[in-house]
């Protein structure tokens, strides 16, 4: 019975030695192994911890005699060491995203596997899906009775805002607003001399006793009352000539040729 009690506690007391380290980085750069080999079979227990920017791996009665540093070139691992600490060791992985670490021993206990995997940015735990769920719910609740609620104010406020009466509006003819007599000048008791612009048109015209068209004229070249003056004057023999004289031409008796005329192009 004595021999048998050194024995177990024999065995407990010495530890596993590390004897080396070997990193494998995968081609798809999101995955590197880390291969332990024992002189013993590796029995310990493997905790992990998560530190800010690093994962740290603490074998439990595994030991190395020196710190153990490597360079990692991936996208999320760039360094992992290997720290003695008394009957244990810690390997410290430097991270620059999150990552995870799975453990895998041989089937004699004289190697060890980690497997250190970048986690996606799409991968979530159970919890973190359950609470954006609840989330995603809580939006559209509120979405529904924000709009259940402007339907309820909208149909109130409909039954509340009087009926608007419809009114008829006239809307005047602007073809009745073409014909405009802009300037006139007395000649007698029974003529005067008008102006009269029509689509843009100025027609200089006689009416009275004797109706006649004396000529067609720009916009611009009539544009106030000083021009029109200064027209009256070169026309003055014309008129004259016109009243002293019996004329030919056909007397404009009715005032729609005025519009028959003033149709044609200038």
């Amino acid at each position: 019975m004595r021999y048998l009690t050194i024995f177990i506690f024999t065995v407990t007391i010495y530890a596993s030695n590390i004897l080396n380290v070997n990193i494998k980085e995968l081609k798809n750069k999101n995955s590197i192994e880390v291969l332990f080999h024992f002189d013993t079979p590796y029995n310990g227990s493997i905790v992990q911890k998560v530190d800010k920017e690093k994962i740290i791996i603490i074998l439990k009665d595994a030991k190395i005699r020196k710190t153990w540093l490597k360079k990692i070139d991936t996208p999320f691992v760039y360094q992992i060491e290997l720290v003695p600490k008394e009957r244990d060791s810690e390997l410290i992985i430097y991270t620059v995203e999150k990552a995870a670490v799975l453990a895998a021993k041989t089937s004699d206990g004289f190697g060890l596997k980690l497997m250190i995997k970048k986690l996606s940015p799409t991968t979530k735990t159970k919890k973190e899906k359950k609470k954006d769920s609840d989330i995603f719910l809580l939006i559209v609740g509120g979405v529904f009775s924000a709009a259940l609620f402007i339907l309820i104010v909208f149909m109130f406020s409909a039954k509340k805002t009087p009926k608007i009466k419809k009114k008829r509006i006239n809307v005047e003819n602007p073809k009745e607003k073409e014909l405009n007599i802009r300037f006139e000048k007395s000649l007698d008791e029974h003529n005067k001399l008008a102006l009269i612009s029509f689509r843009g048109v100025n027609y200089l015209v006689i009416i009275g006793s004797t109706n006649i068209l004396l000529g067609k004229y720009k916009q611009s070249d009539i544009e106030n009352e000083e021009d029109f003056n200064k027209l009256v004057e070169e026309s003055q023999s014309h008129i004259e000539n016109i009243f002293s004289q019996k004329t030919d031409n056909e007397p404009l008796n009715e005032f729609d040729l005025y519009k028959e005329k003033a149709s044609k192009e200038f």
